[in-house]
């Protein structure tokens, strides 16, 4: 656990990141994250345990609009362990998702349906009620209990509108993480993490989130909107600082779901954007079929960042403000670009070979737009990772990560198994097939003119070791597609010669 801490979890951002990507698998729509800097001196009477107290303050709170199901309860306990690796349509297996709450926390809980679950890695904060961690399914049989403990329960109260006292009535359709901010005092006895999250390191924390959470929501499946809160004393309810949303503008080519398993509930840019549950259909087809036609789509979206000035981690320049971008998102998925024997191996059999790209858009009056060039490119496995593409544009595949999240696999000198390092070569050739759909897409959305654009992408600027793949697939890709339209040209001047003749 320590070493997930403090090796695989350096990206600041990567608390955030995970648990919009858990929800995103639990196809959540809404994850809302709450800052809360009340002290709750009056809670810390009736408690589960005395050495509880020191958990009563400061928190951060993340809700998400999906429920815990029996097996999430039990996956959720297996500390350490990728519990996602063979889920086909999940991005949790690209990283050890869950504990990167340790960074902040010592003991996270959670409550989902009627269920609270407090996690004490260090067995030694919840006593006789559990040695690790202790779950409580609230009944009408337990009414005594909440009212013998009830100051355990009440930082709960009024949070996102919701109340411990009523799990025993009713169910909680949603999930509510709560992880108290770890202390100086506790960070010198935590075998987890040394990190300390004071007021200022939070208000930094959330500061990157405000400039960056747009972004965040580029490629998810699930996810639609992100909410940031804050709570600062006892008298206020929670207030509203940041949203960020996206919605479709303009599909230009759309999945056929006749034949997948698509929820009829799901919205239409959900379903289209879900490539990971249609690569993951695809998947299950290839014992029935030995070809499996390229599947792509296509659309325009915007997000939207709205913004209050009255929050505390906004600098004092800024301003409520509303910020929209567009994008350009074009997606493939291309079975035949795989080696079928690689998809056998057992490192692989969670991973389906998609990739999509996202280009920035400009728009103009009458619903024109053109394309950016002045966006700086990051590498996504469904969420960003630390690597900048080198391109204009950012691009997206369902690569084999390091456990962090940051950065692809790569194959070294002394690596012995090669193999487990083809896979990302692959998976950009079908990313090569993305960018060339991506930009016939962008001559429909842009015009013809925007041709001369495309000029500012050449040469590739790729310098990143990992994507070398990725330059030397499209110059081959278009040096193939060249040497199409000549062999077309010259068969019509050939035809045209001969009927001459």
């Amino acid at each position: 656990m320590q070493q997930i801490c403090t090796e695989g979890y350096t990206d600041r951002l990567a608390i955030f990141k995970e648990f919009i990507q858990n929800a995103d698998d639990a196809r959540a729509n809404v994850v809302k994250f709450l800052y809360d800097n009340r002290s709750n001196l009056q809670w810390t009477t009736h408690l589960l345990e005395p050495s509880l107290v020191q958990f009563q303050s400061r928190a951060l709170w993340v809700y998400n609009d999906a429920v815990f199901t029996e097996n999430d309860f039990q996956n959720l306990i297996r500390l350490g362990e990728g519990t996602k690796v063979n889920d086909l349509d999940k991005i949790g297996k690209f990283g050890l998702g869950f504990n990167s709450v340790y960074n902040v926390t010592d003991l996270p809980s959670l409550i989902s349906q009627q269920t609270l679950i407090m996690l004490d890695p260090h067995c030694k904060y919840l006593g006789k009620y559990g040695n690790g961690g202790i779950r409580l399914d609230f009944t009408p049989s337990q009414r005594t209990m909440l009212r013998s403990y009830k100051d355990q329960f009440e930082p709960y109260s009024g949070i996102f509108d919701y109340s411990v006292c009523e799990l025993v009535d009713e169910s909680f359709n949603g999930t509510l993480f709560r992880l108290p901010l770890r202390t100086s005092e506790q960070a010198k006895e935590s075998l987890l993490s040394n990190t300390v999250y004071e007021h200022h390191d939070m208000l930094e924390l959330l500061n990157m989130l405000v400039k960056r959470g747009s972004q965040l929501l580029l490629n998810t499946q699930n996810v639609c909107k992100i909410e940031l809160y804050e709570l600062t004393s006892q008298k206020e309810k929670p207030k509203l600082m940041c949203t960020f949303l996206k919605e479709p503008v303009r599909y230009l080519q759309q999945y056929d779901l006749t034949n997948f398993e698509v929820d009829k509930s799901q919205a239409q840019f959900v379903a289209q954007s879900s490539i990971l549950r249609a690569s993951a259909r695809c998947s299950q087809m290839l014992s029935s079929t030995k070809v499996i036609n390229d599947i792509s789509a296509s659309y325009i979206m915007k997000t939207i960042r709205t913004s209050s000035s009255n929050a505390t981690f906004m600098k004092k320049n800024d301003t409520s403000s509303v910020t929209e971008e567009y994008w350009l998102w074009s997606a493939v998925i291309a079975f035949n670009e795989i080696d079928k024997e690689l998809l056998g191996l057992n490192e692989f059999r969670s991973f389906t070979p998609c990739g999509s790209v996202c280009f920035g858009l400009d728009k103009k009056l009458d619903d024109q737009y053109s394309i950016r060039t002045d966006a700086k490119g990051v590498v996504y496995c469904f969420l960003p990772t630390s690597i900048d593409s080198g391109l204009p544009f950012h691009i997206n595949g369902c690569f084999a990560l390091h456990t962090d999240r940051r950065r692809l696999l790569q194959k070294f000198i002394d690596d012995r198994n090669e193999r487990q390092f083809e896979w990302n070569e692959l998976v950009l050739k079908v990313v090569c097939k993305a960018i060339l759909f991506g930009l016939e897409n962008a001559l429909t959305a842009c015009g013809l003119h925007s041709f001369e654009i495309f000029k500012s992408f050449w040469p590739i600027p790729i310098k990143s070791p990992s994507l070398k793949a990725l330059k030397t697939t499209f110059l081959s890709s278009i040096l193939n597609i060249v040497a199409t339209v000549l062999l077309s040209l010259t068969i019509k001047e050939l035809e045209k010669t001969s009927s001459q003749n």
